[in-house]
């Protein structure tokens, strides 16, 4: 009978040890995956998956999520928000990905170096050490072989328009303006038109400069980027507005029936978008 007992006692044990393993197997195959839980209606759970994955064993899936999250404003508008807010909130979190994402721009793989430029020019800065830091990455990402990484530096220079020293991001605009590639230099003259107003840089001779040679560049393409690129500057104190002017007076002697409606209609924008500022009633008289 003790003999029953305990065999009864060991099968007990045995069909319970069982039970415990096949209900944990059950319960680990019932986890969603850290790639499952990118698809998760949950946005938080979206993005620590991809945040996880990009810091972990799954990088190359992480970054290119996070990549797609915040380039595309208006898809998964709640995950980018989270994104966001994540990068901003948690310092450490947004330290050890900004460091995948540089590690990933020289990245031998072209398509992972689209993916961390596009990110990082997206990232709003915190501070001038990141600016600066994100400003010499464009900066070699517009010397690579491949075009589209080129072209993506080139498109990043655009959301570079808070950096407050433009001694940083000039020189990385105008070695964009002697790319051969014509869509790098529309792309750099974008870029040239929203640095701000003249008045505030030293580097206006330089500037100006690099705009008269786009304009007298043979693609129409790039001439009218530049037409553009000079409309768009400012110059409050007015200090500047003759030489603009002049500009501009040149192109229209040097217009033909093409070209010259552009140049008007850029022309009226630079009158409008200053006139105020140009003549602000004296206060000497």
């Amino acid at each position: 009978m003790g003999l029953c007992l305990l065999n009864g006692v060991f099968f007990s044990g045995f069909f319970f040890a069982s039970d415990f393993f096949i209900r944990s197997s059950q319960a680990k195959e019932n986890t969603p995956s850290l790639n499952q839980k990118l698809s998760s209606p949950d946005a938080s759970i979206r993005v620590l998956a991809a945040v996880e994955l990009a810091l972990g064993e799954g990088v190359e899936t992480g970054v290119q999520f996070l990549s797609s999250l915040i380039q595309d404003e208006t898809g998964d508008q709640e995950g980018r928000a989270v994104f966001l807010k994540l990068l901003n909130d948690n310092l450490e979190v947004r330290k050890d990905l900004i460091k995948t994402f540089l590690r990933f721009a020289f990245d031998e793989d072209t398509n992972n170096q689209n993916y961390a430029i596009n990110t990082l020019v997206k990232i709003p800065q915190k501070n001038n050490k990141e600016a600066k830091l994100f400003t010499l990455v464009l900066a070699k990402a517009l010397l690579n072989p491949a075009y589209m990484v080129r072209e993506n530096a080139a498109l990043g220079l655009r959301g570079m328009k808070d950096i407050a020293q433009v001694s940083w991001i000039f020189p990385v605009i105008r070695r964009a303006l002697h790319q051969p590639d014509v869509d790098i230099k529309k792309y750099a003259l974008s870029g040239l038109a929203r640095l701000g107003p003249f008045d505030q840089f030293t580097e206006f001779p330089e500037i100006m400069s690099e705009l008269k040679a786009a304009l007298q560049d043979e693609d129409p393409q790039v001439f009218a980027t530049a037409v553009e690129a000079l409309s768009h500057q400012s110059s409050p104190s007015g200090k500047f507005i003759p030489e603009i002017t002049e500009i501009f007076l040149v192109l229209f002697k040097k217009a033909d029936t093409q070209s010259i409606y552009p140049i008007t209609e850029h022309f009226k924008f630079l009158l409008e978008h200053n006139f105020k500022s140009w003549h602000s009633p004296r206060t000497d008289l």
